[in-house]
């Protein structure tokens, strides 16, 4: 939810800590963060190769997610410029952390609870269409009241499917929040 946090309040975050030449980076920003979500997701989809000790496997992937992202961003900079690069690099660990997903499936299966995993990526990926949308106008009081209201829901939704995290809890202790 922090992420979703941040991507909603993008062009603000970003009026307050960078000049002023920064600022229309904010649906950049608002990419970028989506794919550090999908990046941190790797944690865990990389579980059961670690376990199996099929490291191998993490490198070869690692590497291939990389030569992808090389190649995404040579075709998608020249057109969309710094936006382009946060698009490769996030398709790129999307990429990375399925690969992960499978293998890890394959070589020593984690009991996840898929309708809660589907619940969460549609959280994560459907801020982004928001935050952008909200970021495209001026900040008023209106925009930040909504944005502010906007931040609450992607909480409200997993705290409704119990995916709240009690961080009072360690995820090993807690047999993770996603696996039953």
């Amino acid at each position: 939810t922090d992420a979703c946090v941040l991507s909603v309040f993008a062009k603000e975050l970003l009026s307050l800590m960078t000049p002023k030449t920064y600022w229309p980076a904010a649906n950049v920003l608002v990419i970028a963060v989506l794919g550090v979500v999908f990046l941190g997701t790797t944690q865990v989809t990389a579980l059961g190769i670690s376990i199996e000790k099929q490291t191998r496997i993490l490198a070869i992937t690692a590497w291939g997610g990389a030569i992808a992202n090389v190649i995404l961003n040579f075709v998608l900079i020249p057109f969309f410029g710094a936006l382009g690069a946060a698009t490769a690099t996030t398709i790129a660990y999307l990429g990375l952390s399925g690969t992960y997903l499978y293998w890890t499936q394959k070589l020593h299966p984690l009991p996840l609870n898929w309708p809660q995993l589907t619940v969460v990526f549609l959280v994560a990926t459907g801020v982004v269409p928001i935050a952008w949308f909200l970021n495209n106008y001026e900040s008023s009081l209106q925009i930040l009241l909504a944005k502010t209201l906007i931040s609450l829901c992607p909480s409200l939704i997993l705290w409704r499917y119990g995916l709240a995290l009690d961080k009072s809890t360690h995820f090993a202790s807690s047999g993770g929040a996603l696996a039953k």
